[in-house]
């Protein structure tokens, strides 16, 4: 099946949300393009990013209070999008704004209905859009990455810390005859403490794209 590609366009500051909304992209059979997973040092990344803008299928436009007002690359990747844009139909759905948060839709892509992540059903009407393009131009949408895989992956990472810890062990057995350190010493025992559940630190977004995904 072919990858269903979509450019995410965003400001730095967002990066965090950005990042979540990537990675439940991918789990959700996507092949999202960002640029901290795909540029790497050496590369050219102004050419980089017409490549990735240019083969995309869709292209999200993160938008949010702190990045609509900054100069720079989100503003240039918005202009490069639009022209990409004049290229399809008029009904195409290609170019989707999406809110992070309350913010002002700059007048480029005033035009242009968007979505608002983080309201409720704001993940379920981006499936939706995208649903709906891939419908116009033909194509599925992909399968969700299923859970048998991303146990079997889990299962990889724990073999591969394990053999790690059984090598290290066995690169640092004492000589024949010398007692290890912690037999010629006797510690005193160390107060016990409670462990602490660390806070999930999923944003709302990332969260409800999780559960979208899932359903």
């Amino acid at each position: 099946m072919e990858k269903v590609r979509i450019f995410i366009s965003y400001a730095h500051e967002d990066q965090s949300r950005v990042e979540g909304l990537y990675q439940c992209l991918v789990g959700a059979g996507f092949a999202p393009w960002l640029d901290r997973e795909h540029i790497i040092p050496g590369m050219r990344w102004q050419s980089m990013i017409k490549k990735a803008l240019k083969e995309s299928d869709f292209v999200l436009v993160c938008l949010s209070a702190s990045s609509i007002n900054k100069r720079g690359f989100l503003q240039r990747e918005i202009k490069q999008a639009l022209e990409q844009a004049e290229e399809k139909l008029e009904h195409d759905v290609y170019l989707i704004p999406a809110r992070l948060d309350d913010c002002e839709v700059p007048d480029a892509l005033s035009d242009i209905q968007w979505v608002d992540l983080f309201e409720n059903d704001g993940c379920q009407r981006l499936l939706k859009a995208i649903k709906y393009g891939l419908k116009q131009s033909g194509k599925t949408m992909p399968s969700p990455v299923s859970s048998s895989r991303r146990w079997w992956r889990l299962f990889i990472g724990v073999g591969g810390a394990l053999m790690l810890v059984t090598l290290v062990g066995w690169l640092y057995i004492p000589p024949s005859g010398q007692r290890p350190l912690d037999e010629q010493t006797v510690a005193s025992p160390s107060p016990k403490t409670e462990m602490v559940n660390p806070t999930p630190s999923a944003t709302p977004i990332t969260t409800e794209l999780v559960a979208s995904f899932e359903n």
